[in-house]
């Protein structure tokens, strides 16, 4: 699933920059970086020592 979804946002990434909202898809991109850099942080996982 994970690889079907990054195909969609590079699709919608693509179709706004051909669409003149080149500021709007870099705010896309930005967004789902933000999103899995929460979840990575959210999942918490202690090394063990």
């Amino acid at each position: 699933m994970a690889i079907s979804d990054g195909a969609i946002v590079a699709l919608l990434v693509g179709k706004l920059r051909d669409g003149g909202m080149t500021t709007f898809s870099f705010i896309l991109s930005a967004v789902c970086f933000a999103y899995l850099l929460l979840l990575s942080l959210k999942s918490g996982k202690s090394s063990a020592t």
